[in-house]
C-alpha cells in the first residue's frame, strides 16, 4: 500500500475538473474500480516513491507533471464509479445530513441552531452526534468547509480577498482572517502568494 499526500494548496492550483475537486472538497473518497488500473497504479507509485527519494529537484518535477495527468485521467472515470463517504457517517443519518446541509448553505449565515433545526434535533444532541460520527464540532466543520472553499477561490480566481472571504460565508474580514489564518498558518494574501512561488514537493509514504 502507498499514501500520498497532497497539499491542498498544490491540489487546488492545478485546477482540475470539478467532478474530481468538488467531491474532495465536501470530504468524499473517491475509488477506482479494474483489476488493469491497480496494477498500472502499483507501478505508477512505486516510480513516484523511488523518484521522489531520489533527492533529484527534476525527479520530483517530473512527478507532479505525472501526477496531474494522473488525476486528469481519473476525473473522466467518476462517472462510472461510486464515490465512498469517508466518515463514520452513514448516508442519510442525521450526521450526514447536516453534513450536506452545512455544504449547500455554508455561504449564509449559519448556527447550531439553524443546522441542527435542519433534521429537526435539538442542538446538544445534534452537536453530539456529528461529533461522534465526524469527529469535530458542527462549527468546527462549518469553519474548515468554509476555509478550503476559500483557498479555492485564492487559488482559481482573481477576486479581491475580502470578496472571497465573503463568498465563502464569513461575516466580516477579521472573521475571515482570523480563521484562514488558524487554519493555514498564513494571511489569506501570504498564501495566494504562496501558489505562485513554485511547485511543492509531493510526499509519498509507503505504509
Amino acid at each position: 500500500m502507498y499514501w500520498l499526500t497532497l497539499p491542498l494548496a498544490l491540489f487546488l492550483s492545478w485546477r482540475l475538473p470539478e467532478p474530481l475537486s468538488a467531491p474532495i472538497l465536501r470530504g468524499t473518497a473517491l475509488q477506482r474500480s479494474g483489476q488493469h488500473d491497480a496494477i498500472l497504479d502499483q507501478l505508477l507509485f512505486r516510480r513516484w516513491h523511488n523518484d521522489l527519494g531520489s533527492g533529484s529537484i527534476a525527479h520530483q518535477a517530473l512527478v507532479c507533471l505525472e501526477l496531474t495527468a494522473f488525476l486528469q485521467r481519473f476525473a473522466l472515470t467518476i462517472e462510472r464509479d461510486s464515490p465512498i463517504q469517508a466518515t463514520q457517517a452513514q448516508p442519510g443519518s442525521h450526521a450526514d445530513k447536516m453534513a450536506q446541509f452545512i455544504v449547500a448553505h455554508y455561504a449564509e449565515p449559519l448556527s447550531i441552531a439553524v443546522i441542527a433545526a435542519s433534521v429537526g434535533l435539538h442542538p446538544h444532541y445534534a452537536m453530539q452526534l456529528f461529533r461522534d460520527a465526524y469527529g469535530m464540532s458542527l462549527l468546527a466543520y462549518l469553519t474548515q468547509y468554509r476555509v478550503a472553499h476559500a483557498q479555492q477561490l485564492l487559488a482559481t480566481s482573481d477576486e479581491s480577498v475580502l470578496t472571497v472571504g465573503l463568498a465563502a460565508g464569513f461575516g466580516s474580514a477579521s472573521r475571515f482572517y482570523g480563521a484562514f489564518k488558524a487554519a493555514c498558518g498564513m494571511s489569506p494574501a501570504a498564501y495566494r502568494a504562496s501558489l505562485k512561488a513554485g511547485p511543492q514537493i509531493v510526499p509519498i509514504i509507503p505504509a
